[in-house]
């Protein structure tokens, strides 16, 4: 808002000179104004003349125009100035001096920020604007923003603050934001919702396929919609055993199959979820497979008036350790020994009634059990 009131001084002795001001003027920070002086000899302008506008405590120097017109951008902050025009004259114009006051008002402020929606750990911006009342960008003015905690942020250069949403966790936020104003700037506040929804999640395991008594290890990895490994518990069900486990810095759960029972089984996986996670679950298959085993049993010549030949033969697994306590069966002439096997994994067979010179095939056997595979031999024995 500009007011104009211009008045006239003329000098005397026909050395005459005259200005008008722009008077008591009121205008809005940076709203494009401009203060106005006019230097004429009562009827036409005097160009080219020196002019010094004193604005508290600034002062421009400045020349007339053609018109003997001196416009001068207003760039002040907020307050109320005193003004002193002086044109010091000239060898055909008097000295003029005029005086009036300027009063620059502040500006009221925009806060704005939208409300968005984001997911659990991934980024997203959420973005305040602070402008004035014409829509210009304040830049480089402190915002206190409370979104789960108070902060105070800085504008950029288009009047905005970016907060990344990353940290929060899953839930709804309420930001309260305050800009207090300043020297040329009215305060304005803003409230926003920032929704945060749970992270979806994936468990990845292969199939296994694996022998009894091999270290073999069924692999779960917990990640989540960006492939980011999670730490946190898991179900793990295999048969009839339901165990909990707690994933690595890398997500992952190795689960031990290699001492099952032999069979197939399907591993079921399940995650609850949390309060920043979606749960999610899959199953696999795991097989574990019987373990071989071998039979020691070397051919063997017993005297003919030994009433009762022992005869000793040795059951080991696949990892060349003794079975204990299983049965094994010797056959010999139609007639069948059983013995178990010590902690050593040997069996002794007391065969009776072979009392007959010659060489004799004995067939041995284990038929195996629920771990192991069954195994056979058949070595000679001699009489003499």
């Amino acid at each position: 808002m500009e007011t104009m009131r211009n008045y006239t001084i003329i000098a005397s002795k026909m050395k005459t000179s005259s200005m008008s001001i722009s008077e008591d003027l009121v205008i809005d920070y940076l709203d494009g104004s401009k203060f106005i002086v006019k230097l004429t000899n009562g009827q036409n302008p005097i160009s080219n003349a020196s002019v010094e506008i004193g604005i508290g405590n600034r002062t421009y120097n400045a020349v007339t125009d053609d018109d003997g017109i001196i416009e001068l951008p207003i760039d002040l902050s907020a307050g109320t100035y005193d003004v002193l025009v002086s044109y010091k004259g000239s060898p055909s114009y008097l000295p003029v001096n005029k005086t009036t006051r300027l009063t620059v008002n502040k500006v009221d402020s925009l806060l704005t920020a939208a409300n968005i929606t984001s997911t659990y750990n991934i980024n997203k911006d959420f973005v305040i604007n602070l402008k004035d009342s014409k829509g210009n960008p304040i830049s480089d003015s402190p915002v206190f923003v409370d979104l789960n905690g108070l902060r105070i942020y800085m504008t950029d250069s288009n009047g905005q603050i970016k907060i990344r949403t990353k940290s929060l966790q899953a839930g709804t936020h309420i930001a309260n934001i305050l800009f207090i104003g300043n020297r040329n700037y009215e305060s304005s506040s803003a409230t926003a919702k920032v929704t945060v929804k749970k992270d979806s999640t994936k468990i990845t395991a292969k199939a296994v396929s694996t022998t009894y008594n091999v270290k073999k290890n069924l692999v779960i990895t917990l990640k989540d919609s960006q492939g980011k490994a999670i730490s946190d518990k898991l179900t793990v069900k295999i048969g009839s055993s339901t165990k909990k486990y707690t994933t690595d810095k890398n997500g992952q759960v190795k689960v031990a199959v290699g001492n099952l029972v032999p069979k197939t089984y399907t591993a079921r996986i399940s995650y609850a979820g949390s309060n920043n996670y979606i749960k999610s679950s899959v199953s696999t298959k795991v097989v574990v497979k019987k373990a071989k085993t071998k039979l020691s049993a070397k051919a063997k010549t017993f005297k003919r008036k030994v009433k009762v030949k022992k005869y000793a033969v040795t059951l080991k697994n696949n990892k060349n350790k003794a079975i204990k306590k299983v049965k094994l069966t010797l056959k010999v002439k139609r007639k069948t020994y059983s013995a178990k096997t010590n902690n050593k994994g040997q069996s002794i067979f007391n065969i009776k009634n072979l009392n007959a010179k010659g060489k004799f095939t004995v067939a041995i056997k284990f038929a195996g059990n629920k771990y192991y595979k069954g195994t056979s031999k058949k070595i000679k024995i001699k009489i003499r």
